[in-house]
């Protein structure tokens, strides 16, 4: 029996605690003045002594208090929301059945959401380099998509990552005009100093005319360097 009622004792310390944590006491004078805080002491039929968030104290006769009432705390948020941009280059060697290598450039802007997450929106060029001895130049197709990161810190200095780029990849020069379709790429990486970011992924591009069933899978294994700011 001792033990719990040592027990009961210490679970409503805690709540009491928890509860001067989330709310505050509210002092209503007869002059209609209002006081914010924690009533620290009270005097029967006498005083209360009420403490104000910056430390200050106040004492009000027992006869100038209308009523006294408990308000909820908002809780206030640690977490930062910063703007976040990234220029990134790379390269992929193709697989699949078009196994084209290619070439990165491009940019994401976006939003850092404390140490954890960031998400942005992407656009940049890929250049697609000759796979077969027919076509002798490069062609470019233009990547828009949405980026979100997961951070998982491992000292103040570097982070490992997870990340996701999912939108859209568009023909734009003459080899490629009116090719168009999904692009996925998964990656994962370190950052260093919040500054650089050296990633490994795999980028899913499947690549049709639009207006037939005809479609090829464009991937390849990449690697990436970006620079954030």
């Amino acid at each position: 029996m001792k033990r719990i009622i040592i027990i009961l004792a210490i679970v409503i310390a805690h709540i009491n605690t928890a509860s001067a944590q989330h709310y505050s006491e509210v002092i209503h004078l007869k002059n209609g003045s209002i006081i914010k805080g924690t009533v620290v002491e009270q005097t029967p039929n006498e005083s209360y002594k009420i403490e104000t968030s910056d430390g200050s104290l106040f004492i009000y006769k027992w006869d100038e208090v209308a009523k006294i009432a408990k308000e909820r705390i908002k809780p206030t948020s640690n977490i930062s929301t910063i703007h976040q941009g990234e220029i990134q280059v790379g390269f992929g060697a193709g697989v699949g059945i078009i196994p084209a290598d290619r070439v990165y450039l491009q940019t994401i802007q976006g939003v850092r959401i404390g140490n954890h997450f960031s998400a942005g929106l992407g656009i940049g060029i890929n250049i697609i380099m000759p796979y077969t001895f027919t076509y002798n130049l490069p062609e470019v197709y233009m990547p828009i998509f949405v980026n979100i990161k997961g951070y998982l810190p491992i000292n103040k200095r570097a982070s490992f990552f997870g990340s996701c780029d999912i939108g859209g990849s568009f023909g734009l020069t003459e080899g490629v005009t009116g090719l168009r379709g999904v692009m996925v790429y998964p990656s994962i990486g370190v950052s260093l100093n919040n500054t650089v970011n050296l990633s490994l992924g795999y980028d899913f591009q499947k690549i049709s005319t639009g207006v037939s069933y005809i479609s090829a899978n464009m991937n390849s294994v990449s690697m990436k360097i970006g620079y954030m700011f």
